[in-house]
């Protein structure tokens, strides 16, 4: 609410806690994750306010347990239904992690974490994926041809995002590696998602959302815009904590680089 963020769709569980997890930091500041799941595994589509999910342009698809099997899965492929029927612009991110992903059955293998991010990718119009997501799900061995392979199933924007190496962003007609800023990483949790939040912001901000899909001057402006807030939450303890305020983005910058 500090932040003007809507927080009219948040649903209460009585009986189930929040779902955790449990950060360890290295010295260059790279996480691993432990989870403990609880509530977001029982968000029913009957829950939601429809009508409001319905009045979206954007339907953002980026939860890290948003594929595993539970009802929020069936919720999630409603939805994204729902998208496809009106026309909706899309976005994807997968947000892998290891510990969600080490059972031997089917739907808690990797074979089936790939399996159901090629299909949300083939739906989606924007797909932002780590360097180690690019590879793992296209079975590919450089962001290249990751990439490439994406776009052969039916996105249209790729970004890869390389760590302080920067953004590749593709298009059909367009790629480039887009630097980000360099700063002293302390912790790169929730880097990924403010970047997918500063590019989504900017998505939302626009008068014709169409224009990003054909302007490639435009889409490399978002794209440094949003490595500029992945690189600053980089720099704060926290994932919460290391988000960066409008504020702090500050003037857009993009133009003195460029």
């Amino acid at each position: 609410k500090k932040n003007n963020i809507d927080t009219s769709m948040v649903i209460k569980d009585c009986q189930r806690f929040t779902t955790c997890a449990f950060v360890s930091l290295t010295s260059l500041g790279q996480r691993d994750f432990i989870f403990q799941r609880g509530a977001d595994a029982y968000i029913n589509y009957e829950e939601l306010d429809i009508d409001l999910v319905r009045n979206c342009e954007i339907y953002h698809f980026g939860a890290a347990t948003g594929l595993l099997d539970s009802v929020t899965y069936n919720t999630y492929m409603k939805v994204l239904d729902e998208a496809i029927s009106s026309n909706k612009v899309i976005v994807f991110d997968p947000n892998f992690r290891q510990d969600f992903w080490k059972g031997d059955k089917d739907n808690s293998s990797i074979d089936n974490f790939i399996s159901r991010c090629r299909y949300m990718i083939s739906k989606s119009h924007v797909v932002k994926v780590s360097e180690e997501e690019a590879k793992l799900i296209s079975e590919e061995s450089s962001i290249e041809k990751a990439a490439e392979y994406f776009l052969n199933l039916g996105t249209e924007i790729v970004l890869v995002t390389c760590s302080d190496k920067g953004t590749y962003a593709k298009k059909e007609d367009y790629s480039e590696l887009i630097p980000s800023i360099d700063v002293k990483c302390v912790d790169s949790t929730g880097a990924g998602d403010a970047f997918i939040g500063a590019f989504l912001y900017k998505m939302s901000s626009m008068d014709n959302i169409n224009d990003l899909f054909t302007n490639n001057r435009l889409l490399k402006e978002f794209v440094f815009f949003s490595n500029k807030a992945g690189a600053i939450c980089c720099t704060r303890l926290g994932a919460m904590e290391g988000m960066p305020s409008k504020d702090e983005m500050g003037l857009d910058t993009f133009m003195v680089q460029y």
